[in-house]
């Protein structure tokens, strides 16, 4: 929907296709491609790629410890337990990763830990001890902030194609 906007803010000329386009759905409201939990699941993929990068390790140093080998019935513990990790991540991975974290630039400090500590599914009672706040106001907060982000997602693609 990049493109002329028309004096109507709810129609855009489409410079693809040339075609005037609405953004209201069959409702009547008003339907932009982001939203707050589509913006929560992108951070949440984010933190779940954050996890997979690995440490940085200081050059010259190293160990001569060999690693260890697990025998099968340890491999298939690890595996209905959940202990088996991906790999580092892929170079369109750390793409998506590094795209998705310069959305935390558009929101305060506070709401950044608040958006950053909920992708990494921290529960509530532990923010609520970090930041000194209630659920409440906390969730609030975290609204907000997935809310800004959307808004500014909306403003700058409303059609989600440069995030694909």
């Amino acid at each position: 929907m990049t493109g002329k906007k028309t004096p109507d803010t709810t129609h855009f000329f489409s410079s693809t296709t040339g075609e005037l386009l609405s953004l209201k759905g069959p409702s009547g409201s008003l339907q932009l491609y982001w939203n707050k939990e589509m913006v929560m699941a992108y951070l949440k993929e984010a933190a779940s790629i954050h996890r997979r990068i690995p440490d940085v390790q200081v050059p010259g140093y190293y160990t001569l410890w060999p690693e260890t080998m697990k025998d099968d019935w340890e491999q298939f513990y690890d595996a209905v337990n959940g202990r088996n990790r991906l790999g580092p991540p892929m170079p369109r991975e750390i793409t998506f990763h590094d795209r998705v974290m310069n959305w935390l630039r558009w929101v305060d400090c506070y709401e950044q830990k608040i958006l950053w500590m909920r992708a990494n599914n921290i529960p509530w009672k532990i923010l609520e001890h970090e930041l000194g706040k209630s659920k409440t106001t906390l969730w609030r907060d975290m609204n907000s902030g997935l809310v800004r982000i959307a808004s500014m997602l909306n403003a700058n693609d409303p059609e989600g194609d440069r995030q694909k």
